[in-house]
């Protein structure tokens, strides 16, 4: 009950975090689309006289900063989930063979406990045959008594026919001595077999003892057992939940290193700067393109159907910012301007299936 409310609690402070940090980002997304895209109606931010224009484009550019500071709070979000995630599986192992253990240790116990049972079966067959020797050491006393009982009349008898009778009297003597020593032994064995019954039973009840305290180490195994069981299931649960939750989030952050290389694009154009952006990686040394071709996303999504399909949208995204740079630097402000404009649809594509990506992984 306690490790289900303690990882309940995670759960919920995880999803909580992580939700305030999707909505944060979006909101940056979204504010910082509808600024450029009001920096860029006009024909040149640097031609204008508008003090307004140029107060939302410099709004756009502390919203690109902002973006910045939110792309790496989600990154080490999703570093930590991945570190919770990890944690978390250690711990499910740890559990899984504390759950072997107890199975094993709940096996021994039934095990004792049905050699226990067949013992005290066993136990109660020697007190059945104590009962039927102490039955027959009862009619040997009872022949003893009746052969004593016929000698002494022998004896009788003998003494009445004198001289004649003296040898039958020898006779008598003798089966008289055979009676007594009959008796003394059926008294003998009455004894040990009492003394066999007496600690045959003593051994009964132990065992009976020994029954009932394996019953009782069954039933708390087998609690026990429940418990990592639910302990497990609730793991498995929160593993899944974090395993979820850390995908989402680093999708979010790709995202924003996708909208940080256009921030770099329309920060140039928008302050002129266009010397800045003579550097500007294309789409295979970018950081999208780095997590496509050589870091996560190969290892981690290149097996899904969706993988394929973003590569030309990314490339779309890249040569349309460079050609709207290079359409800037010859002062064809409405060309940049087209050039931004097909940027801005191929982004919104990588965008939905960086989306589907992230669904078709949390559902393989």
């Amino acid at each position: 009950m306690f490790f289900s409310k303690k990882l309940n609690l995670k759960i919920d402070d995880l999803q909580g975090e992580i939700e305030q940090l999707r909505m944060q980002n979006q909101n940056l997304v979204n504010e910082n689309q509808v600024l450029t895209q009001r920096c860029y109606e006009s024909e040149s931010v640097q031609n204008t006289q508008d003090d307004g224009q140029q107060e939302i484009c410099a709004a756009w550019v502390a919203g690109g900063e902002l973006v910045a500071q939110v792309r790496s709070t989600i990154a080490d979000a999703a570093e930590n989930l991945e570190s919770e995630k990890q944690s978390l599986q250690n711990s499910m192992s740890i559990f899984d063979e504390t759950r072997q253990a107890v199975e094993t240790i709940l096996d021994r116990v039934n095990v004792i406990q049905t050699r226990a049972q067949d013992g005290n079966e066993n136990v109660k067959s020697l007190l059945t045959v104590s009962e039927q020797i102490e039955k027959f050491v009862g009619v040997i006393r009872d022949i003893s008594d009746q052969t004593n009982l016929l000698a002494l009349n022998a004896a009788i008898e003998a003494a009445r026919a004198g001289e004649s009778g003296r040898g039958f009297a020898v006779v008598a003597d003798e089966v008289r001595n055979l009676a007594r020593k009959a008796s003394e032994a059926s008294n003998e064995i009455a004894n040990l077999v009492g003394q066999i019954s007496t600690q045959t039973t003593l051994a009964s009840d132990d065992i009976g003892q020994v029954d009932m305290l394996s019953s009782e180490v069954v039933a708390s195994a087998e609690q026990i057992k429940a418990g990592v069981r639910d302990v497990v299931g609730l793991s498995e649960l929160m593993n899944s939940v974090i395993g979820n939750s850390a995908a989402d989030t680093f999708i979010e952050t790709v995202k924003l290193d996708h909208v940080n290389w256009k921030n770099s694009v329309y920060e140039g154009i928008v302050m002129g700067d266009l010397n800045s952006l003579s550097s500007l990686a294309d789409h295979t040394a970018c950081r999208l393109g780095n997590w496509y071709y050589a870091g996560v996303g190969r290892d981690k999504y290149s097996h899904l159907p969706s993988f394929a399909n973003l590569d030309a949208p990314h490339e779309k995204v890249h040569s349309s910012g460079l050609a709207a740079v290079e359409a800037a630097r010859s002062g064809n402000v409405k060309v940049a301007a087209s050039h931004l404009a097909m940027m801005e649809k191929a982004s919104l594509e990588v965008a939905s299936i960086l989306d589907r990506l992230n669904n078709e992984f949390k559902n393989s």
